[in-house]
């Protein structure tokens, strides 16, 4: 079991001479994932910025008394609800973008290893590596001496893929 595991696995590692052009492919994609989010999330700064120019004018007006306290209590009021609802759909913690290269290349390296993380690792090691590439494990059918899996996590999905493009399958 353990010997076909390590040749399943085997289907998801990227030989070493292809993590370049692989770590160059996941950060276009990447790049294109989050585009719209980006554009969404740029959109949704600018909309709490114009909110809290309008707090801050309605603030000043009516210290100066321009405008009645309860005109200032119902705009107050509605500016910093809409800024807080907003608020809400900015990331609490921000992708940190200037590491990105580096995380994808440490990736790619790790991607390369699966199968000597496999064979070397303790049996923690091999249960984490199996849920990480296989996220709802992997099934053995006694019938077809086989594994098989149901859902691979969508990197190693894709570096199964840019294998199979770049070098015909599998790893070479």
């Amino acid at each position: 079991m353990h010997t076909l595991f390590q040749k399943y696995i085997s289907a998801f590692t990227i030989n070493g001479k292809y993590l370049k052009p692989l770590k160059l492919k996941l950060i276009n994609i990447y790049d294109a994932l989050t585009q719209s989010e980006g554009d969404n999330l740029n959109a949704v700064k600018g909309r709490v910025t114009d909110l809290n120019n309008k707090i801050e004018t309605l603030e000043e007006r009516s210290a100066l008394g321009e405008i009645p306290q309860d005109v200032f209590q119902k705009y107050s009021f509605k500016y910093k609800s809409e800024r807080a609802a907003l608020e809400d759909k900015l990331p609490k913690y921000p992708i940190e973008t200037s590491n990105l290269e580096e995380y994808f290349q440490e990736a790619c390296e790790f991607a390369s290893s699966l199968s000597e993380i496999w064979a070397e690792g303790t049996y923690r090691i091999r249960e984490i590596l199996q849920y990480l590439v296989f996220p709802e494990g992997v099934f053995f059918d006694r019938e077809k001496d086989t594994l098989r899996t149901e859902k691979v996590n969508e990197i190693f999905d894709r570096i199964h893929i840019f294998t199979n493009e770049i070098c015909g399958g599998g790893k070479k």
